[in-house]
């Protein structure tokens, strides 16, 4: 599947790459145009004309070898799903279930790891205060919380002592969230400065 996706965002990246020289190729024949016949030699214009037109060939020859290769990708994905498919048949009844038991299992546990960030009023209007590069590490860090969980080293996850479920995670330096987990879900209260958390650790009743 990753040799599937690569394949595609090549081909996508070619396909861009020959409209700009396209794109190009239509601009300097437009300008070349008022000399047509004048017999003069060939100047910068026409040779970058003809070093598009070239560039263009080359790219679209690629685009096809790209195409090819995608369907053969596609062709062998789903000889493998068929074959999987084949060899499951010939497991023991009681073995399938068990493999399905698996997939489920398996699918339910990446589904109740996800934690699901819940932004309280206060939060989003501390949140609107901070500088724009601190609003990108708060994002960053909370896409790190949502993909991979709270016990990513970086993060440095705290719970903070004498204020209950209140938690903390580091988005920068200087720079913290505040939390409330409750289940899968993370009750984002603040965002700010360290030096910030004990004037809102007094203002926080839970």
């Amino acid at each position: 599947m990753a040799d599937l996706r690569e394949a595609r965002e090549h081909l996508a990246e070619e396909r861009r790459r020959a409209k700009a020289l396209e794109r190009e190729r239509d601009d300097l024949a437009r300008e070349r145009e008022p000399r047509r016949g004048s017999g003069r030699r060939q100047g910068p214009s026409e040779r970058r004309l003809a070093e598009a037109a070239q560039r263009i060939a080359e790219l679209e020859q690629a685009d096809q070898q790209r195409r090819l290769d995608l369907a053969t990708a596609r062709s062998r994905i789903r000889e493998l799903e068929a074959e999987v498919e084949e060899l499951e048949g010939l497991l023991p009844r009681g073995q399938k279930e068990r493999r399905k038991q698996k997939r489920r299992s398996e699918e339910e546990a990446r589904t109740q790891a996800s934690l699901l960030p819940v932004l309280e009023p206060d939060f989003l209007a501390a949140l609107g205060r901070l500088p724009e590069t601190d609003q990108r590490r708060v994002f960053s860090a909370l896409a790190q919380v949502v993909l991979h969980g709270l016990e990513v080293p970086g993060l440095a996850t705290k719970i903070l002592k004498g204020k209950g479920e209140l938690m903390s995670v580091r988005a920068g330096i200087h720079l913290r969230i505040y939390f409330h987990r409750d289940g899968d879900r993370l009750r984002l209260l603040h965002v700010g400065t360290r030096e910030e958390q004990d004037s809102f650790l007094k203002r926080w009743t839970g």
